[in-house]
């Protein structure tokens, strides 16, 4: 009897999926800015749900709520994705501090408004990423205090020739502009010494 064996050999190469992360969902107040990039040399192809085809794009909060995603493709062929999702913030939310104590204890020593509510219920400062406001403080006799237009700005207390105001209920009127649009806050700031 003849026999005869034949027998090939394949190599089986496994290769991971490729790992992209666009970071924890997040919020946005309205002209801050987030960037967001993957970039990976073994990364042949990106694909982003906004239509770019590059490693990073830059995203704002003036575009209110965003679910964003990439999906990416490796040297080999593989391919993986990952989202976020980014809140706006709501200006017709805004929290407004009702009292500061500006004794210079290190502590509440200025009235720092406004602030946004974060998804876990605390409140964040976000008095940096307005460009546009103004505010006024009326003493309890109508007599205006204190201004400030601008940039946000933290108050200390303090009247217009910076003199220290008493222990005393003021009423403030806010009004903040974004774009358009524009969200006005009434209400008390008292001082607490």
């Amino acid at each position: 009897d003849n026999y005869s064996c034949s027998y090939d050999s394949t190599r089986l190469v496994v290769y991971d999926l490729p790992t992209v992360s666009l970071g924890p969902d997040t919020f946005l107040f309205a002209n801050q800015t987030l960037l967001l990039d993957v970039y990976n040399p073994n990364f042949s192809f990106y694909n982003w749900s906004t239509g770019a085809i590059t490693s990073s794009i830059t995203v704002d909060g003036i575009n209110g709520d965003q679910t964003i995603s990439v999906l990416v493709t490796d040297i080999h062929g593989c391919e993986n994705s990952d989202t976020v999702n980014i809140k706006a913030t709501d200006y017709s939310k805004l929290k407004i501090p009702a009292a500061f104590t500006p004794n210079g204890d290190g502590f509440n020593d200025t009235w720092i408004f406004p602030a946004a509510k974060a998804s876990d219920g605390s409140y964040i400062d976000v008095s940096a990423y307005i460009e546009n406001i103004d505010v006024k403080v009326f003493n309890r006799w109508g007599k205006l205090v204190w201004q400030h237009s601008g940039l946000s700005k933290a108050w200390n207390g303090k009247d217009l020739n910076g003199k220290e105001l008493p222990m005393d209920s003021y009423h403030y009127i806010i009004v903040i502009k974004v774009g358009d649009e524009k969200f006005e806050y009434k209400g008390s700031i008292t001082i607490l010494r």
